[in-house]
């Protein structure tokens, strides 16, 4: 779901940078779900925002329209971003009856879907997992791959000088499931904090708020264009200590020459060799994770070392459990093209 009262995360940055790159090997249309109704053109690609028809309670995260039939008509190959979403439904029946092949990435989000209720994902031509971690415990399917995921790494640069400002960085949606609440408490009085993202839970802000109290901890709105790129560039670090399927974040930051700190269990050691890229903790261990934040302050010279081997890490593939692939959204829409020609 797009647009002021919807939905803007991970998942929905992941289709929309996928799609754009798509576009420029293959025509390609973006459709996704929106207060309004609204058509464009994104250097070549075409967007297409339709308003679900289905009760927006129930149904908030899980869309439909019967706009959507004549998108699905229009393509040779369906790929969606979500498996438990009504549109998903709808277009892996379309895809069974016209016998047209129809792939899907599971981004951990969704609602109610027909597959909620019979095992239908036999039917999918492939499911492209973002990660190992995200394919997690399902069965294995014919067709299925990690494709990983991607960023812009012109956009995402090492900033044209190796000054930092020594504060450590947060970027994300500031929700209980990121981890947020066991980044402040690792931190000491000692390290600067920015947290940067929207907060859709009061209660958990003021949790956070209380939390922070003592310690230098800025919160900052959601930033993007050239605000978010510089914050990654004037970082020491960027911290995600929660669990992520993947994480753009980390990858934006990675481009940016800015070493990560993430969660073990996650998507992001396919992405981060442990001492080489940044530094890998376990989940809630609150004092190992301030002690590779202080260890980032105390010795810069290794943390920008880091970070240049991060940049490498996306440009070039090297290090992390899928060593050989890039990591920009090129790459990403090459894999998804060989993945769709079998």
């Amino acid at each position: 779901m797009f647009g002021p009262t919807g939905l803007y995360g991970g998942a929905e940055r992941y289709a929309r940078e996928l799609a754009r790159a798509m576009s420029r090997q293959v025509p390609t249309r973006l459709v996704g779900f929106g207060p309004e109704v609204d058509h464009g053109s994104e250097d070549g690609l075409e967007t297409f925002t339709l308003r679900s028809q289905l009760p927006r309670g129930k149904f908030a995260t899980s869309p439909a329209s019967l706009a959507l039939w004549r998108h699905l008509r229009w393509a040779e190959v369906i790929h969606c971003h979500q498996i438990y979403t009504m549109s998903t439904s709808a277009a892996l029946i379309y895809g069974r009856c016209r016998r047209k092949p129809v792939f899907v990435t599971d981004h951990a989000g969704g609602g109610i879907s027909l597959l909620s209720y019979f095992d239908g994902q036999r039917w999918f031509a492939g499911r492209l997992w973002v990660s190992d971690f995200s394919r997690g415990t399902h069965e294995p399917l014919p067709g299925d791959r990690v494709i990983l995921a991607g960023v812009d790494a012109q956009r995402f640069h090492p900033p044209d000088t190796g000054q930092r400002s020594g504060e450590v960085l947060y970027v994300g949606r500031l929700l209980e499931v990121k981890g947020v609440h066991e980044l402040i408490a690792a931190v000491d009085a000692d390290t600067r904090l920015a947290l940067l993202g929207p907060a859709y839970d009061p209660v958990y802000k003021a949790r956070l708020e209380l939390l922070a109290r003592g310690k230098p901890v800025r919160f900052l709105p959601a930033g993007d264009g050239a605000e978010l790129v510089a914050a990654y560039q004037r970082a020491l670090c960027v911290v995600l200590p929660g669990v992520e399927a993947f994480g753009l974040t980390a990858l934006e930051a990675m481009a940016c020459g800015t070493p990560v700190i993430g969660c073990v269990e996650s998507g992001l050691p396919e992405a981060i060799t442990d001492g080489v890229e940044g530094w890998l903790v376990r989940y809630g261990d609150r004092a190992g994770l301030g002690d590779r934040i202080r260890w980032m302050r105390e010795h810069p010279a290794e943390a920008a070392a880091m970070g240049a081997a991060a940049r490498r890490r996306i440009v070039e593939g090297r290090g992390s459990l899928h060593g050989g692939d890039t990591l920009t959204w090129d790459a990403l829409a090459s894999r998804c093209l060989e993945a769709y020609g079998g």
